[in-house]
């Protein structure tokens, strides 16, 4: 019996540490202690048309725990520039239950990009077990994160661990909200109970969305958020060399872009949606078009599997009546792994990622953690 009750005051400790807020940190005031290679003109090359980026430090470039795959970006009020990613756990190495942390790089000079990791967390400081975060949206000091988890024991989840073929989306995915004023620094101490992170954010709201968030970015142009749905273009998952995105039978309704602009009591009120766009996307920006008939320009991600280049396609896009371009010179060919895409209003740039790191590289591909930058008006139809 005095076991039992140790046992129980020990949890009841752990849970009042994880529940416990820690001092607030501003984003200048954290301790940036790690340091990004700039890359030279010739990494450059690699990337069609990029003009500045960086790759992350050896050891968070070659891990095989975490990988990189959302972006966002945005300036403070000093006129600091930032790049901001988000990471998952990977499974394979026993990391899911880290859940998901988000990277916060200065890019003021690209020079010397130095960063940080924060985990991120909920309201209770228990991590996002198994959450992909395939997106990330910076917006009125909030980070937007996608969880691409459906919520417990609802009908679709009930039907996807049944593999029932009607497991469509059914509005029972979630969106995150962290702010950017809520960064908290744990003391030493404590940091056990955060897998030894030293900063933290906490959830600050999550709200729904009518379609499976696998990537998420922001149309500054319109003010409205862009998300969309990663499928296999073969619905057993397929295997790497068979049918892949831009093939004619790879078009299909389930490839889904959506938008949306209006969240009021975490409940999104003006959601629209194309289908029948490229399998196997992994991120996509809108824009304004003055295109006759078309009314947006897009940009679109597509990749599968560490051994096989990217495809960015680029093109115009009716949101009223989901037609859209499929120009075959308008593309531009990558490394494997590219991943979300972040459209800068300010500077201009679309950013980009990709996921494989250096000890995840297969023949003909010498993949690397990288984030760079490429002027919108090279890749504009």
């Amino acid at each position: 019996m005095k076991r039992y009750f140790l046992l129980l005051f020990l949890i009841l400790i752990h849970i009042d540490l994880l529940a416990t807020n820690y001092p607030i940190k501003t984003i200048e005031q954290l301790d940036y202690n790690r340091e990004a290679q700039t890359l030279n003109r010739r990494q450059l090359n690699d990337f069609p048309d990029a003009h500045t980026g960086f790759m992350f430090n050896n050891g968070d470039n070659a891990t095989l725990k975490w990988r990189p795959q959302g972006i966002a970006g945005f300036v403070r009020p000093n006129g600091q520039r930032y790049i901001a990613v988000s990471w998952y756990g990977l499974e394979a190495a026993n990391y899911q239950d880290r859940g998901t942390r988000i990277s916060i790089a200065n890019v003021s000079q690209m020079s010397r990009v130095r960063y940080r990791h924060i985990l991120l967390v909920d309201e209770n400081g228990n991590p996002f077990t198994n959450m992909h975060a395939g997106g990330l949206v910076y917006r009125q000091g909030k980070f937007h994160v996608p969880d691409s988890r459906c919520i417990s024991n609802t009908s679709i989840c009930l039907a996807k661990k049944s593999n029932r073929a009607d497991a469509s989306d059914l509005n029972h995915y979630q969106i995150h909200t962290f702010s950017i004023d809520a960064i908290e620094e744990v003391p030493s101490a404590d940091r056990d109970s955060f897998h030894n992170y030293r900063y933290i954010i906490r959830r600050e709201s999550s709200y729904t969305v009518d379609i499976k968030p696998s990537f998420l970015s922001y149309n500054w142009d319109n003010n409205e958020f862009v998300v969309g749905a990663y499928n296999n273009c073969r619905n057993d998952g397929g295997n790497e060399d068979g049918p892949h995105d831009n093939a004619p039978e790879c078009f299909k309704e389930k490839n889904k872009i959506g938008w949306y602009s209006s969240i009021v009591n975490n409940e999104i009120s003006d959601f629209r949606s194309c289908g029948y766009f490229y399998s196997e996307m992994q991120g996509a920006a809108l824009a304004s078009s003055r295109a006759a008939g078309y009314d947006r320009n897009f940009w679109i991600s597509a990749s599968w599997g560490r051994g096989h280049d990217s495809t960015l396609y680029y093109g115009q896009l009716n949101t009223n009546t989901c037609e859209f371009t499929k120009i075959a010179s308008q593309k531009k060919t990558y490394p494997a792994g590219l991943e979300d895409i972040h459209y800068a209003l300010t500077s201009d740039n679309i950013w980009m990622l990709t996921e494989f790191g250096s000890n995840e590289r297969a023949s003909g591909h010498n993949n690397n953690r990288v984030v760079f930058a490429v002027k919108k008006h090279l890749i504009t139809p």
